[in-house]
């Protein structure tokens, strides 16, 4: 089963080293308008997923997963929890 969270604090480095491994921009992931959730396999971050909020509009950050656990359906996983998050907990409506 695939465990999905969000990332605390704790974990901002190794969501740092997941995205860096990707060629994914970390400069700015400090910042308090980016959330992120992480899956998890055996307590270990094996992909990250972001979004930021401005109002009513949600962007997708990043999406990164470790080589080893690509191709395992991590990564629709996370698109699939965020779209879920955005619909109930945001309130928002999207369009694909």
């Amino acid at each position: 089963m695939v465990k999905i969270e969000q990332s605390l604090k704790s974990n901002l480095e190794e969501v740092k080293k997941i995205l860096f491994e990707n060629d994914l921009p970390i400069n700015d992931i400090e910042e308090s308008v980016i959330q992120f959730f992480v899956t998890k396999e055996k307590n270990n971050i094996v992909g990250v997923i972001g979004l930021k909020q401005y109002k009513t509009i949600v962007f997708l950050r990043s999406l990164a997963v470790r080589n080893r656990y690509k191709n395992q359906k991590n990564g629709r996983y996370l698109i699939e929890y965020l779209l879920k998050y955005c619909r109930n907990k945001i309130s928002l409506n999207y369009i694909c």
